[in-house]
């Protein structure tokens, strides 16, 4: 072999369509996270399957909020068929459940204390390789945020598949009390955007004065727990009424901050409550417009 035999070659390409040199577009066989539907030329059919009596469509948003201003979510309307009747969607990517072990999605309920059950699964062995988490919708009639937390899965496996399944166990009607939205399918950061004063963990469940306080429109609700725990903060008027739920999951041990958003509400008093599994605690803030 000699040096005037040595050919050298890079970048060898297929294209049996398009302008000359043009590469072809990788294909796009699913989603990423978060999920939003905000892509109006993207076929949603395409990565959505519906089965067993759900019927998931992309709709506009029928109650824009602060809380939820999405022009487009999912609409899943549950049919007469199976008790399990729901949806998956196909991701284009394996889920990174290592780095992001909690997983939230807005939704808005029909009914109070439906319930969502999350689950993800790898698309080729769904029976065997799945894990799934169950939460009650605590409000009716209005956006809020559930929180998933799926760090109990198998992280030996691969998952690239999401499965959205309403009141498990209850067979729909298709009606108006069996239709749900959902929007915002993400990754939910264990820390908070607080900068932690001390590496120790909190020696027992703490709720903090809101900050600013008095406020317009947002603040900030930090609590801490010396123990992952599932958590409930929400908020009431001073007539003892539910106008928001902040948080509703379950948190790691540490301290966690989270914003509420009162812009539709009015000035006033108003009350927010943690709830834990043994733990109950309230403090008072003021909304001044």
């Amino acid at each position: 072999r000699t040096q005037d035999n040595i050919v050298y070659f890079d970048n060898i390409t297929f294209n049996p369509a398009g302008d000359p040199g043009e590469e072809p577009e990788e294909p796009t066989d699913g989603v990423k996270l978060p999920i939003t539907f905000e892509d109006t030329s993207f076929d949603w059919t395409s990565v959505i399957t519906n089965f067993d009596g759900g019927a998931v469509t992309i709709i506009d948003n029928p109650d824009q909020s602060s809380f939820n201003n999405s022009l487009r979510v999912g609409q899943m309307i549950k049919n007469a068929d199976k008790v399990w009747g729901g949806a998956y969607i196909d991701l284009e990517n394996n889920l990174d459940l290592a780095t992001y072990p909690n997983m939230s999605v807005k939704v808005w309920a029909p009914k109070v204390d439906s319930k969502l059950l999350l689950k993800i699964e790898n698309s080729a062995a769904p029976q065997t390789q799945n894990f799934e988490q169950n939460l009650t919708i605590p409000i009716d009639g209005q956006w809020t945020d559930l929180t998933f937390d799926m760090s109990g899965a198998n992280m030996a496996n691969t998952y690239d598949r999401v499965v959205l399944i309403f009141d498990l166990g209850i067979i729909g009607d298709g009606s108006a009390n069996f239709t749900w939205f959902f929007d915002d399918i993400r990754y939910t950061a264990v820390t908070t955007d607080i900068e932690q004063i001390s590496t120790d963990l909190p020696t027992a469940v703490r709720l903090n004065q809101n900050y600013p306080n008095p406020f317009n429109p947002t603040t900030q609700i930090q609590f801490s727990l010396p123990s992952t725990e599932n958590v409930r903060l929400d908020v009431f008027n001073t007539v003892g009424q539910l106008v928001a739920t902040v948080a509703n999951g379950s948190y790691a041990a540490g301290e966690h901050t989270v914003n509420f958003d009162a812009s539709a509400l009015s000035s006033g008093l108003y009350v927010y409550r943690l709830q834990t599994g043994s733990v109950t605690l309230t403090k008072k803030m003021t909304l001044v417009k």
